[in-house]
């Protein structure tokens, strides 16, 4: 007699919460891992081997898994779930049913680099709105928050015409510069039955309202000549509407922002040490996701060269400085909403992303968060020339090549120029450059093609790191071997003559003369010794 559970199983369609798999040889513990972790990105469900997953449900039983207790540790070390599986014989086949828990509010699990859900039979990477809907879950959104006390008066006439001009030109819909007041705002949603969000607050409030219910939701702004000066040369602080002070503050910026100027050829053009919409995309991401409950102000600090801005309250969940050029969130979704209709943020969060691609293109370093902690999230944003060489060499690749480049392309190119390792989840966008000519590999190493080094004046360098070809080599160490004579030598005395070779790469050199037959062996151990064999150079 078929049992309770597995007779519901069968009766229930394949969808959100069951997933059939016939199994009937087995399934590969990977495939077993990303299903678990699929299902409990979707709140949990159950995973069902041993059954064909067409309807009429047929039980066809599975050999998978015979030792059920090492499946539930190695599930538990790969995905940190506790997943509990139950071995049904009822039928005379043998079926398991795999019971998967809801991964942890707001916290999306992943394998390899990716958070999985199901799209029909096949698993597939979140889209960033799934995301970004887990993320918001253990975060409430405080900008949507009623603000009790304020009224309509609370609000700066001028803040709200400038919002009004914003929106109407970004959308194309002129009637809104006809609406009331009143009527405009519960259109954004910063009005919600006559109710004053606290994001209409922070982005329309006058100086007077803020400084009574969020006198914590101003921005700094301070200058100092160096990075050890105490004391700022000028400070400003900016407490009222968004609306009212953005323009100011980038003022303040632009009045000490030094120009770089770059030739190539005939061409000349000037690059600013601070590009308007880099510090307005730093600016406004310190707004949209600060932690308005501590009691702290956002921080624009500004030094020759360098530019910082410090927010309270550190990095949603799920987010990290090395995932944040592909992974999104928001703290405060009414403030970004609103902002996103001024035509001032990109709320789909391409903010990181197009500071770092302007950084590259201008041959800057990338903006740097290795200062954020958990309680505060520091962005330094140089403004000096660091790469001219890739500066030229992005102009020579042209503009629409270039456009064509995701922010993690031009991540990559960082990370190459710095002879950093190209993480993992950045590698698929490495062998797109190389097929492209801009990069070639080495091994399992990146460079750039010889044109950026010819550009550097380091033509030898792109020939060091590209190393001699295989004939080349080969040619070397037969040398080595013959100069040896009858005393032959050993796999060490081989190293100097292919310093950056790897001895596992030169035992390969020396198998390939061996097999033909242009040298011999006596011993197998490291201490092995190598002979040239006369008259079988061909």
């Amino acid at each position: 007699m078929v049992s309770e559970l597995l007779a519901s199983l069968l009766a229930a369609a394949e969808g959100a919460t069951v997933e059939f798999k016939e199994a009937k040889r087995g399934l590969e513990r990977k495939d077993l891992f990303r299903y678990c972790i699929a299902l409990a990105n979707e709140r949990g469900g159950k995973l069902v081997l041993g059954v064909a997953d067409a309807m009429p449900r047929q039980v066809v039983g599975t050999t998978a898994f015979g030792d059920l207790d090492d499946a539930r540790n190695a599930i538990y070390q790969a995905t940190r779930l506790n997943v509990e599986i139950v071995e049904d014989l009822s039928t005379g086949s043998r079926v398991l049913i795999f019971l998967v828990p809801s991964r942890p509010i707001g916290t999306p699990l992943e394998s390899d680099g990716q958070y999985l859900m199901r799209r029909g039979s096949s698993l597939v990477p979140m889209t960033p709105d799934r995301l970004q809907a887990i993320f918001a879950e253990s975060v409430p959104d405080f900008s949507a928050e009623i603000c009790s006390e304020v009224t309509l008066a609370d609000l700066s006439p001028q803040a709200i015409e400038t919002f009004r001009q914003l929106w109407a030109r970004q959308s194309n819909r002129p009637h809104l510069l006809d609406l009331p007041d009143q009527q405009l705002l519960e259109d954004a949603e910063l009005l919600v039955d006559s109710g004053v969000t606290r994001a209409a607050l922070i982005l329309l409030g006058t100086a007077k309202s803020l400084s009574r219910h969020v006198a914590d939701a101003e921005i700094i702004f301070e200058y100092r000549h160096a990075e050890g000066d105490i004391d700022p040369a000028v400070r400003e602080s900016f407490r009222e509407g968004l609306f009212l002070y953005v323009n100011r503050l980038w003022a303040l910026v632009n009045l000490r922002n030094e120009v770089h100027p770059y030739q190539m050829g005939l061409v000349r053009r000037d690059i600013p040490s601070f590009r308007e919409e880099v510090i307005r995309e730093a600016l406004l991401n310190g707004v949209c996701h600060r932690d308005y409950r501590y009691r702290e102000s956002i921080f624009v600090r500004q030094f020759p060269g360098l530019i910082e801005v410090e927010s309270p309250g550190g990095l949603l969940p799920g987010v990290t400085i090395e995932n944040m050029l592909f992974k999104r969130a928001w703290r405060n979704r009414l403030i970004a909403e609103a902002l996103e209709k001024a035509d001032l943020i990109e709320r789909s969060g391409q903010g990181v992303d197009r500071m770092w691609r302007l950084a590259i293109l201008d041959g800057k370093m990338p903006p740097d968060y290795s200062r954020t902690d958990e309680h505060h999230v520091y962005v330094r944003l140089p403004g000096t020339i660091h790469d001219p060489a890739l500066l030229r060499f992005l102009e020579e690749v042209g503009a629409e090549r270039y456009r064509t480049f995701s922010a993690m392309d031009f991540a990559v190119l960082h990370f190459v120029s710095q002879e950093q390792e190209i993480p993992k989840d950045f590698r698929g966008r490495a062998n797109g450059l190389v097929d492209q000519g801009i990069l070639e590999r080495v091994g399992r190493k990146f460079i750039f093609a010889r044109r950026y080094y010819e550009m550097r004046g380091e033509a030898g360098v792109h020939t060091r790191k590209r190393g001699l070809d295989r004939e080349t080599n080969l040619f070397l160490v037969r040398n080595h071997l013959r100069s040896c004579g009858g005393k032959g030598c050993v796999l060490a005395e081989l190293q100097p003559v292919l310093p950056h070779v790897k001895p596992r790469m030169l035992s390969s050199y020396l198998e390939e003369l061996k097999r033909r037959g242009q040298a011999r062996v006596i011993g197998k151990t490291k201490g092995a010794r190598w002979y040239h064999l006369v008259g079988n150079d061909g």
